[in-house]
């Protein structure tokens, strides 16, 4: 099951209740953006067409805090990046180095259960 990094400190965070005071849904987009970044497989990249979609009623001012506060940063022609993605998230090859080491060992107990290893 895939799944996101996310602080249990999050809310707590000031550039996150800084951003929360320039647009209270920001840090919901901040949020939605962390899920479609993992779901999309793009190292934090959001690209442009992606960004309005991200959340329901969305408003430009909500991207432009998480912009003001450096949570995202501007990728050009409306697209966004995660500030320091890479330094808290594991980029595309290293997922994929881990997802299969994790089936090995899930496949080696599996034999091993079964008496067959």
């Amino acid at each position: 099951m895939p799944w996101v990094y996310l602080d249990d400190h999050f809310d707590e965070h000031p550039k996150v209740l800084a951003a929360r005071e320039i647009h209270r849904d920001a840090p919901w987009l901040f949020v939605s953006g962390l899920c479609y970044t993992r779901r999309a497989n793009s190292d934090g990249l959001i690209i442009a067409p992606q960004v309005p979609r991200l959340i329901t009623h969305y408003q430009p001012r909500a991207a432009s805090a998480l912009l003001e506060t450096e949570l995202w940063e501007d990728a050009g022609k409306g697209s966004m990046m995660f500030h320091d993605y890479r330094d808290w998230n594991l980029d595309k090859g290293d997922r994929s180095a881990s997802a299969r080491n994790a089936a090995q060992i899930r496949w080696a107990r599996e034999r091993e259960r079964k008496g067959q290893a």
